[in-house]
């Protein structure tokens, strides 16, 4: 996906990382958007929101998309 959106941005006016958000010893930097698509439900969700909260520059925006087919009223919860 890196690869794609590097044809359509240019990497001197966004900066691509691909990288394990759980793994302590990495440091990320302040970001003002980090979006997570179909890819939150594959970590640990609190420790996993919460450390990529840490990674907003101040007033940055944290996007989490998922695309879960809900089957049942226990789904939604």
């Amino acid at each position: 996906m890196i690869g794609t959106a590097a044809t359509q941005i240019p990497a001197s006016m966004v900066r691509y990382n691909r990288a394990d958000i759980m793994d302590p010893t990495l440091e990320l930097g302040q970001y003002d958007a980090i979006t997570c698509v179909a890819s939150i439900h594959h970590m640990p969700f609190v420790p996993a929101v919460e450390r990529l909260r840490a990674q907003l520059a101040p007033g940055g925006v944290l996007l989490i998309l998922g695309c879960y087919r809900e089957q049942s009223s226990s789904d939604r919860c």
